[in-house]
């Protein structure tokens, strides 16, 4: 029994399945510390739970700037359901069609790249505003979703349209 499981698991296993769950999961954790924990401060909770936090952030936030762990963990955090639902809305619309054509692994290995490189992105501009505005921000800064890889699903897309002339 067990091995028919596993067998039909390899024949059907989709990778963007998997990242639609780990988002949805996430955001749940997330709500229930930001609920209970922290009295609906979602500021905290996202912080706590690996929100990119840009420069300009007050002390304690701060301390977290440099972490670079953060690169990754913010594009599992949603802001909120809204920002979720468009989020898992595009990644289920882009996801399914790019499993089909590059495959699982490769369709990971360009989901967690654009997100890294979105969120390296996000901090260079803000740091680049930070030094033109020369002032710190009130309270925390964070950067949080998957529009980054996303938007990286979009550009594999279009690259692959002009620059190789494939259609899908």
């Amino acid at each position: 029994m067990s091995q028919n499981f596993w067998h039909w698991l390899k024949i059907n296993f989709k990778v963007t399945s998997l990242l639609l769950f780990i988002n949805v999961a996430i955001f749940l954790i997330t709500y229930i510390f930001s609920a209970f924990l922290f009295a609906g401060n979602d500021s905290v909770s996202l912080s706590l739970l690996g929100a990119q936090i840009l420069p300009g952030s007050q002390y304690p936030f701060s301390d977290f700037i440099f972490q670079p762990w953060r690169f990754i963990t913010s594009s599992f955090l949603h802001g909120g359901l809204i920002h979720l639902l468009f989020n898992m809305w595009a990644l289920n619309s882009l996801g399914f069609y790019l499993e089909k054509f590059y495959g699982g692994k490769k369709l990971f290995l360009i989901y967690i790249f654009t997100a890294i490189t979105s969120a390296i992105a996000s901090f260079v501009v803000a740091f680049i505003g930070l030094v033109q505005n020369n002032s710190m921000a009130e309270g925390v800064i964070a950067s949080v979703g998957a529009s980054g890889a996303i938007f990286g699903f979009v550009g594999v897309l279009l690259g692959n349209k002009y620059l190789k002339n494939k259609t899908y």
